[in-house]
């Protein structure tokens, strides 16, 4: 019975996010042609044009994550506000293409991607719609080229970046994968930096690492009822460093992205904890 219900949800929800989908890479299609307009006859109205494809994104994705039957818990680490409509850095550990969906659905800005997505079926297509930053990893100077496009773009708006470059089943980032350029990037064009630590409760299930196929894993975590997301994030003070000390702002980047992911590991525990009190009582 279990394995049918799981059989009934999982073909349901591949049904609505295919359609979903397509409806996403048209409605992302007459944004960014909406867009192109405002920027060549309207210019002085190009920033507001801007904010308001982020925002209709934001609540397009929230769609996209009932449709997958993800639960976002999105908590600030110290409580204080945080202005997300300033251009920043939004820098994350990295688990699943899901995490792109989370960030997406809260945070605006556009993401830094491997040049190889491209190349991938529809999510390709929907990456050049989202305008992300495509990086040639192999090469010196396509990392470099990155880092300056990166700066370049964060004097207009924001980005997202996961400076260990590949996904991980780890709760924790790893130091030796870490990258510091995005970081030079950030403190050159003198823009906020944000950090946030991601950890969901089937993070085993939710992790897409080494050779896994897309939509095989994708048709295998539609089978899974409900997944909780725990996001928790904090300002960086990334106006006490200088470019020429991105290494070290980038060290304590680590350090604090290392705390905000054992904040959510934290929150998931306390919350499993409550429901299995309620369950057994």
């Amino acid at each position: 019975m279990l394995t049918f219900a799981s059989y009934v949800l999982s073909s349901t929800r591949t049904f609505f996010f295919v359609l979903y989908t397509a409806l996403l890479v048209l409605f992302l299609a007459a944004m960014q042609l909406c867009e192109d307009t405002v920027d060549g006859y309207f210019p002085a109205h190009a920033r507001k044009m801007k904010a308001l494809r982020f925002s209709l994104q934001k609540k397009a994705f929230h769609v996209l994550l009932f449709l997958c039957g993800v639960r976002v818990t999105i908590q600030s680490y110290d409580g204080a506000p945080t202005d997300i409509s300033k251009p920043h850095l939004l820098i994350s550990n990295h688990i699943s293409y899901l995490d792109c969906v989370v960030l997406a659905a809260y945070f605006p800005g556009n993401f830094v991607a491997k040049q190889e997505i491209l190349s991938w079926p529809v999510i390709g297509l929907v990456s050049k719609l989202l305008e992300c930053l495509f990086v040639e990893r192999d090469t010196l100077g396509g990392r470099v080229r990155a880092i300056h496009q990166i700066k370049d773009r964060l004097k207009k708006g924001s980005m997202c970046v996961f400076p260990e470059g590949t996904t991980t089943l780890n709760e924790l980032p790893r130091l030796q994968n870490w990258k510091s350029g995005q970081m030079w990037a950030a403190l050159a064009a003198k823009a906020e930096v944000i950090v946030a630590g991601v950890h969901y409760s089937q993070q085993e299930k939710v992790a897409w690492i080494d050779d896994m196929n897309f939509f095989t894993h994708l048709v295998s975590l539609f089978k899974v009822p409900t997944i909780d997301a725990y996001v928790t994030f904090c300002t960086f003070e990334s106006k006490n460093f200088e470019p020429r000390d991105a290494r070290k702002a980038s060290l304590h980047a680590f350090e604090k992205l290392c705390l905000m992911c054992e904040e959510s590991v934290q929150k998931s525990s306390e919350n499993n904890e409550f429901i299995e009190q309620h369950v057994n009582s």
